[in-house]
């Protein structure tokens, strides 16, 4: 990755927010920014449905909006889908910041800490 890291906007991507499957779109948006070498790769704030599986490519970093993290403002949010395991691999100097994850049909079974169905 140069000095200046490029950025791009999931949104420009397709990503929507909206309840559809934004998989396609962040991996597009991802496989550009590896293209160029390395990059940010911006995902304002929003809840983005995932059905798929993510490969986050060297050099590059899925940023949120924060809210997540530091309680200020509307949080950025990946809810996984039809997972049966990992739907994000970070390759070696690949990131995340800023995001908060969530698996809606995860079920936890009241009382027990260690299972989930």
């Amino acid at each position: 990755m140069t000095d200046q890291a490029t950025e791009h906007n999931v949104l420009s991507f397709g990503a929507k927010a909206d309840g559809s499957d934004d998989t396609r779109a962040f991996q597009s948006a991802i496989d550009a920014c590896a293209g160029e070498g390395g990059g940010i790769l911006s995902v304002p704030a929003g809840t983005y449905r995932l059905d798929g599986v993510l490969t986050v490519a060297e050099m590059v970093t899925l940023r949120g909006a924060g809210g997540a993290v530091d309680g200020l403002g509307q949080p950025t949010v990946l809810e996984a889908y039809n997972t049966d395991g990992p739907f994000i691999t970070l390759n070696r100097g690949a990131g995340v910041q800023n995001l908060q994850i969530e698996y809606p049909e995860q079920t936890i079974i009241p009382g027990d800490r260690k299972s989930v169905v």
